[in-house]
């Protein structure tokens, strides 16, 4: 199953944005449209630039890990393959322990 780069990227970002944008109370209960990720990023970046750089990871790494299991010729998984699904959960705990942090700082209820 091959899937187009700007469909990775697209999932890429709304599944990631939409988590932290909840996370550290960006997000409302109104619908989201595609057309509003960028902003939700940009008010991401506003609001902490530390999970801003988190999230930037944490969507690198699983970038990373999306493209390799899409070009996985076998359904066996190699050593290099761990290592990158380690690495995307370890990107994914620092990501949600800083958005953890941010609520309780900031004194928001838990999720």
């Amino acid at each position: 199953m091959k899937i187009p780069k700007e469909q990775i990227d697209n999932f890429l970002s709304i599944e990631c944005v939409i988590v932290v944008a909840k996370y550290i109370d960006v997000l409302d209960e109104k619908p989201i449209f595609l057309d509003q990720i960028d902003t939700l990023n940009n008010k991401i970046i506003e609001k902490s630039p530390v999970i801003a750089e988190k999230l930037k990871k944490f969507q690198e790494t699983y970038e990373k890990w999306f493209q390799r299991v899409v070009a996985s010729e076998t359904s066996g998984i190699s050593a290099t393959e761990i290592e990158i699904i380690l690495e995307k959960n370890r990107a994914r705990e620092e990501l949600i322990k800083v958005c953890v942090e941010y609520r309780k700082e900031n004194r928001l209820s838990k999720i």
